[in-house]
């Protein structure tokens, strides 16, 4: 409802809608996070690369198709790898999100207190024994070494089935992302079934 004049009438809105662009120049990629809008981003990249980058045009098809491989998250016996002079100390699953692989939209998040237990999750999906899943997201949470007198830094974040991480792409947060690098979690380019 809107005032107009001297009373009040229905007019439709059409909200704007937010987009995050990441564009790194060293891999030549540019992401688009576009909720609920898809469709619209290999439109979006188009005007991202003419207006920011100064491009005439991307070619179509150039979607970010690479995504991160979270199977290995299903073993709680996975191990993460910290690359040489990171300074991390520990890295926990604190949340895992399933989808279930029959029928559709349905899913199951588990998140348990890991102050006692860092395996609790874990342990909560051993409880449970789900039907066959997918993991579609993790919540991660890094912890750095101590610095002499000071507490130690923490980093939580989350990873989403296809290609969605929150993380940054400087400091710490690309610290963590060559640890999702060195652990095979990092996105990686599809693999062609022709190769199969």
């Amino acid at each position: 409802m809107e005032w107009e004049r001297n009373s009040l009438t229905t007019r439709s809105r059409h909200p704007a809608f937010e987009i995050i662009s990441a564009y790194c120049e060293a891999e030549g990629s540019l992401d688009i996070y576009a909720p609920k809008n898809t469709k619209a981003v290999p439109e979006l990249q188009k005007s991202f690369a003419k207006a920011i980058l100064q491009l005439d045009t991307l070619a179509d098809g150039t979607i970010d198709k690479r995504v991160y491989d979270l199977d290995p998250l299903a073993d709680p016996n996975f191990e993460f790898q910290f690359p040489p002079g990171s300074g991390i100390s520990e890295a926990i699953v604190t949340k895992i999100r399933l989808t279930l692989k029959r029928g559709s939209r349905r899913r199951i998040v588990l998140e348990a207190d890991i102050k006692q237990n860092s395996m609790a999750v874990y342990d909560l999906l051993k409880e449970l024994d789900p039907s066959p899943y997918y993991i579609t997201q993790v919540s991660i949470k890094v912890v750095f070494e101590t610095e002499a007198g000071k507490r130690a830094g923490t980093k939580t974040f989350n990873v989403t089935y296809p290609n969605t991480c929150n993380l940054n792409h400087e400091g710490r947060d690309d610290i963590i992302r060559q640890m999702l690098t060195a652990s095979g979690i990092e996105p990686q380019a599809p693999k062609d079934d022709s190769d199969a």
